[in-house]
């Protein structure tokens, strides 16, 4: 344009008109500018080239300017200068395993204490089972979400109790699954590993080893309709008067654990292994009443509660309780053999021997259904949710007032929570039992040393 008259380009001014983009005339202007951009394109490529003739044509075409004389119509090409590639060194560090991973992740919570005993070797066992069916190899290889989903279908159809039957010894993972036993793993459980999986991953995301958890979305869902309470079965009156009874004849003094474990769940609705390290300091009066401290892993498990007067009084806890040193451990030496085995072994006690010979061999029923008992017969007498939940460890979540009681509420009394224990009703004669455990002469046993 710098090669027009001044006066020209006034006179374009002036005469500038619009045109609908309906017109034929301005769609004629589009394709005519249309071509020019390509052709001016295509102009730049060929000087880049050392080729001028186009440029010189659309320059000739568009502005009526010739050439410039003795111009040449081609020109040396641009030379485009590229760094020179370098080699990247081929990376020689062995890829991080499964197994490798498993290791480090459990000594980064072990090292800051942030799991108990009980949760260490838990995860132990959960770990090599996991081992066990992913097989070891590169941790990377949890990036593919085919390999997940087939990590995840293995556990779907593993046997139950795999470990405990001699027809899966020194077997690998796929022998194991090609017998297809017909009883499988539950849902809770086959999920339970699921979640180690996941937390697992995320600790190997953290480390850079695996960039993507796809354990996260691989849950099995119960069916629909489901419900959780039939997960279990509660003891009913029949199974508590055959288990009162069944106590009577396994009680021996070196193992008052038989006796006294069973009963305290019975009528505090407490977990097994909110019993098996109690120690007696952690017995208190408190307002005139006898109340256990009792903890678990979760907030809501540290807890008190008050022990119900017939355990206490009528049956002779008080007088046992009297027999123990101060610190002392009110257990046999048999539940010191592993610290961390100690609620399963008694479970598994009473669970496999005790409970199938004295009680009942339904296959719902354990020794936790005790605690379901507990918690069922207080939701039969329409007992507040909250003193419930208090009770028995529960975590306080009810929506309607979470904030208001959980935040500003302050515990229950050692007097409410007693009144709650008293409304217990099981219709059951406790009559025999109580005689029972009154005859017994605390004073004759040696109780365990204390350390």
């Amino acid at each position: 344009l710098s090669q027009y008259d001044t006066t020209d380009m006034e006179s374009l001014a002036k005469n500038v008109f619009n045109l609908s983009p309906d017109d034929k005339g301005y769609q004629q202007a589009c394709l005519d500018l249309l071509r020019f951009e390509a052709e001016h394109c295509q102009a730049l490529v060929d000087l880049t080239q050392g080729d001028m003739t186009s440029y010189d044509a659309l320059r000739e075409r568009y502005t009526g300017l010739p050439s410039p004389t003795g111009t040449a119509s081609t020109v040396p090409p641009i030379q485009i200068i590229m760094p020179p590639i370098t080699q990247q060194p081929i990376d020689t560090t062995p890829p991080v395993l499964l197994s490798e991973t498993i290791d480090k992740y459990k000594d980064s919570r072990t090292g800051t204490n942030n799991w108990s005993r009980k949760t260490a070797y838990e995860s132990d066992k959960n770990y090599n089972i996991i081992l066990f069916v992913a097989e070891d190899g590169p941790i990377s290889r949890f990036n593919d979400m085919d390999f997940c989903e087939e990590v995840a279908r293995r556990f779907r159809n593993l046997p139950k109790d795999m470990n405990k039957r001699p027809k899966f010894k020194n077997l690998n993972i796929h022998q194991v699954l090609d017998l297809n036993d017909p009883q499988k793993i539950g849902i809770d459980r086959i999920n339970k590993y699921l979640e180690y999986i996941a937390a697992l991953v995320a600790f190997a995301i953290r480390g850079r080893w695996v960039q993507v958890n796809h354990f996260v979305h691989l849950k099995s869902r119960k069916p629909r309709g489901h419900k959780v309470s039939l997960d279990r079965d509660v003891y009913n009156s029949a199974d508590i008067d055959a288990m009162q009874k069944g106590l009577q004849a396994v009680f021996t003094q070196e193992e008052p654990e038989k006796l006294w474990i069973a009963t305290l769940m019975l009528f505090h609705g407490c977990r097994p292994i909110d019993l098996v390290r109690i120690t007696k300091d952690k017995f208190e009066v408190i307002d005139g009443i006898i109340c256990m401290h009792l903890s678990s892993k979760t907030e809501a498990g540290v807890r008190t509660v008050p022990v119900h007067p017939f355990v206490l009084e009528e049956c002779g806890f008080d007088r046992f309780l009297a027999t123990i040193p101060d610190r002392g451990k009110l257990w046999s030496e048999n539940l010191k053999f592993n610290e961390t085995k100690e609620a399963d072994s008694h479970e598994r006690w009473y669970n496999r021997t005790f409970e199938p010979k004295y009680v009942t061999k339904a296959a719902k029923k354990s020794l936790y259904s005790l605690r379901h008992s507990f918690i069922t017969n207080l939701k039969y007498a329409e007992v507040n949710p909250y003193l419930i939940k208090e009770i028995v460890g529960h975590e306080k979540d009810l929506p309607e007032h979470d904030i208001t009681m959980d935040h500003y509420g302050k515990e229950f009394t050692p007097e409410k929570k007693l009144g709650v224990l008293c409304e217990l009703n099981y219709g059951v004669d406790f009559e025999p039992f109580k005689k029972f455990c009154q005859s017994i002469d605390w004073k004759q046993r040696q109780p365990p040393a204390t350390k």
